[in-house]
């Protein structure tokens, strides 16, 4: 096993920020900080790790539950000498709204680029979500990569390509269709999440996994789910049921919404 990886939160309310980390944890690697800055530090000191051992933070949009330690006066990668990996247009999205960053610290990623990070190489792959310049990520360490793929209203196929290449996925798997065309909310907001630059449901996360599956992914983490239009079991059991007719034998899981997750695949550590 080259790396193992682990969620701090996986939400719209709580946040988002999921840590990957390389064997021999010479390189670690958060993908967006999305937490305030205080629960983000309690949670990598309960994990044994201080924050200033982060190598980079890695930005997927601009939204607040994946930026919000840098929407504050002296911003969490400030605080820790932490390089922060970006879009030119997340960037500039964020021009004012943000306390002092160094611009030693920011880093520009480019659409389907690859970026070395100490024991990882990084490639990022555009997304579609109503974001400025949204961005899924792989990252792999040697033989085996991992892709992280939040916030999007559709499976293009260069993020399908991206997960077939990985022995791991987090993959949104955000809402039950049902239960979010009638949970009563504004229907403003039901269109946002059902469109192709919204968000994706269970359903489509189940087919899009259908299409990946094969003899090398070896872990499937389901996260992003809503707290008011889904539920782990649902998520779940829609994913298994998918997934029953092809020859996947390897975990699946959903992030908790507020909690950390176990530190992932769990038997190797």
């Amino acid at each position: 096993m080259e790396f193992r990886f682990i969620s701090l939160s996986s939400s719209s309310q709580f946040g988002n920020a999921y840590l990957i980390s390389s064997n021999r944890g010479n390189t670690k690697i958060m993908i967006d900080c999305g937490l305030p800055i205080k629960r983000m530090e309690s949670a990598l000191l309960a994990l044994d790790i201080h924050p200033s051992e982060l190598s980079a933070i890695f930005l997927t949009h601009e939204h607040y539950d994946h930026t919000a330690s840098l929407r504050i006066k002296h911003p969490f990668p400030q605080k820790y000498g932490i390089p922060v990996y970006a879009s030119s247009g997340l960037w500039r999205h964020l021009e004012h709204k943000t306390g002092i960053l160094e611009t030693s610290l920011k880093r520009v990623v480019m659409p389907n680029c690859n970026m070395r990070v100490g024991d990882f190489t990084v490639r990022s792959v555009p997304k579609p979500h109503d974001a400025v310049d949204p961005i899924a990520f792989t990252l792999r360490a040697r033989r085996q990569s991992i892709s992280v793929v939040t916030d999007l209203g559709t499976v293009t196929e260069p993020v399908f390509a991206a997960m077939r290449e990985s022995d791991y996925i987090i993959l949104e798997s955000n809402h039950d269709r049902e239960l979010e065309l009638f949970s009563g909310r504004p229907r403003s907001l039901i269109n946002r999440v059902l469109s192709r630059h919204g968000h994706l449901s269970n359903q489509q996360a189940a087919e899009a996994l259908q299409r990946v599956t094969s003899h090398r992914l070896q872990g499937i983490a389901l996260g992003h789910l809503s707290l008011d239009c889904n539920r782990p079991e649902l998520a779940l059991d829609t994913v298994r049921s998918a997934l029953a007719g092809t020859d996947y034998r390897g975990f699946l899981v959903a992030l908790p919404h507020h909690e950390v997750s176990d530190w992932l695949p769990v038997q190797q550590y």
